[in-house]
Formats: structure tokens, C-alpha cells, sequence
């Protein structure tokens, strides 16, 4: 699955964050949505909070390859936990963990992506690139 978390001022990336496969409209609604959250990050203003409060968080369903946009508090982030649920499948992605409820140590997606030997890019709002990449 590819990962890719951005927000006005750091993000990140995984490689596979590429389109999604052909399902229809809810397809073209994940696409429209993402498409807005960067639209929304490149421009600084993330509806309900400000750039220094939320990451963007495009990815690809591990489960069923649907392409999903949410919008993630940067405390949570940081200092919570995250799970978010693929609209598609229901299969709900563990983001981040720094209350160390599902491991003994703290975690998020950039360190486990890491561990797998999957690169890891952070982008800011001067580095959004143009639409999914592929």
C-alpha cells in the first residue's frame, strides 16, 4: 500500500501511492476528495483547521487497492493514536501509535514503512506534486 501524509508544513510518501483501480464513481469521489486536500494543502487553508494543526493523508488500501484522502489532527499524529477506515473495504489502517496501545513502543506509518524497507518522502505545501503519483 502507498502512504503519502501532507500537510502546510512536512508530509510523507511511500512508493505504490499511484492510482487506484476502476471502481466506479467511489473511485472518482476518493480522487476528487484527494485532489481537493492538495489543492487545500498547496493553498494553506485545510478547511477547519489551520495548516500547522492537520496532515493530509492520501493512501491505498493494503486489503482491497482503494484509493482513500483523510484529514488527520497533527497532535494525534504525534501524540495519540490514529486509525483510519478505508471507505471501500472497511478495513481500518493504523497510522500512528504513541500511546503504545498496539506495540510496545511508539509508532506511525513513516517508521513502519521504514522497517519494510519502503522509502519514506516528506513534502511541505511548496512540494505537493500534481495529482497521484504513479
Amino acid at each position: 500500500a502507498g502512504w503519502r501524509l501532507c500537510s502546510g508544513s512536512a508530509a510523507g510518501t511511500g512508493p505504490g501511492a499511484g492510482g487506484a483501480a476502476d471502481r466506479g464513481g467511489a473511485a472518482a469521489s476518493a480522487e476528487a476528495q484527494e485532489g481537493e486536500l492538495r489543492a487545500q494543502v498547496a493553498e494553506g487553508t485545510l478547511e477547519g483547521t489551520t495548516a500547522e494543526e492537520a496532515y493530509a493523508l492520501a493512501f491505498t488500501c493494503g486489503v482491497c487497492n482503494a484509493r482513500s484522502a483523510k484529514k488527520i489532527s497533527k497532535r494525534a499524529y504525534h501524540h495519540g493514536v490514529v486509525i483510519v477506515t478505508c471507505f471501500n473495504c472497511g478495513n481500518r489502517h493504523l497510522i500512528a501509535d504513541r500511546l503504545k496501545w498496539f506495540s510496545d513502543d511508539g509508532i506511525d506509518i513513516e517508521s513502519m514503512m521504514r522497517e519494510k524497507g519502503e522509502e519514506v518522502t516528506r513534502l511541505n505545501q511548496f512540494r505537493v506534486p500534481d495529482g497521484p503519483a504513479g
